[in-house]
C-alpha cells in the first residue's frame, strides 16, 4: 500500500490541509488506517480518492453512512429494552475521541476516564450535572487502545471550559470534539461492538434527570 506525506496529499487531491483535516475528523476510522513514520502522519492512497473536493465517491460514501445510520436508529427504536435505547432517549452534547499516542491498555484508558471525571467534578462539582457515557476498543492498525465517548454538561455556561480541561488532561494525546447529533453516528459508534464487562462505562448516569 503505497502512502502519502500530507504535502503530497496535497497536491494529488486539490484540497486544503484544513480540509484533509475535517475529513478525517468526519471520518475517525479512516484516521486510525493512516500511519505514523519517522514522525510523519501518512495517508494511504486508497484514501485519496474519498479526501479530493466534488469526487463521487466521496458523495457515495457519505450517502452510505446516512442510510446505515438510519437503519441503526430504526433497529434501536424498535427495541426499548435495550441499554442503547435508554442512552438514545437522553441528552447529550458532544462526541468525543481520545487517541493516546503511546500504546495503552484496555485497563489504562478505562482508569484514564475515571480520573477524568473525578477530575472535572473536584473543578466544578457535582452542580455541572456532567455525565459521561464512553467504550475502550483497539487500534484496527496498531497496538493499545483508543476511546470514544459522549458528554453530557447540564451547566451549558461552562461547556467550552469542560472540553477545554479534557484537552489539558489529555495533553500530548489526540483528543477530538464535534457535537452531538441525535440523528449522526454518536451513540451508534461508542455502541458498535456492544457493550460488555470493562469495555464501558457511565459515569454521572443520574437517570432520573436523563
Amino acid at each position: 500500500m503505497k502512502l502519502y506525506n500530507l504535502k503530497e496529499t496535497i497536491k494529488n487531491t486539490g484540497v486544503s490541509r484544513a480540509t484533509i483535516y475535517r475529513f478525517y475528523d468526519e471520518n475517525p476510522i479512516l484516521w486510525e488506517e493512516t500511519k505514523i513514520k519517522t514522525k510523519k502522519r501518512l495517508i494511504p492512497e486508497a484514501h485519496l480518492n474519498l479526501i479530493a473536493k466534488n469526487n463521487i465517491y466521496a458523495d457515495s460514501l457519505s450517502m452510505k453512512k446516512d442510510i446505515e445510520q438510519q437503519r441503526r436508529l430504526i433497529d434501536l427504536l424498535s427495541d426499548i429494552n435495550t441499554i442503547q435505547y435508554r442512552l438514545y432517549q437522553m441528552k447529550w452534547d458532544w462526541f468525543g475521541t481520545i487517541a493516546f499516542k503511546l500504546d495503552r491498555t484496555k485497563q489504562y484508558c478505562y482508569h484514564e476516564m475515571a480520573q477524568t471525571f473525578s477530575h472535572l467534578l473536584d473543578l466544578y462539582g457535582k452542580e455541572i450535572d456532567l455525565r459521561i457515557f464512553f467504550t475502550v476498543e483497539p487500534f484496527t492498525n496498531r497496538g493499545g487502545y483508543h476511546i470514544h465517548f459522549i458528554l453530557r454538561v447540564g451547566e451549558a455556561l461552562l461547556t467550552k471550559a469542560v472540553l477545554s480541561d479534557i484537552e489539558k488532561f489529555y495533553e500530548g494525546n489526540r483528543v477530538e470534539f464535534r457535537e452531538y447529533d441525535k440523528y449522526k453516528a454518536g451513540l451508534f459508534y461508542v455502541t458498535k461492538n456492544g457493550l460488555k464487562g470493562e469495555d464501558w462505562d457511565i459515569f454521572g448516569n443520574n437517570l432520573s434527570k436523563a
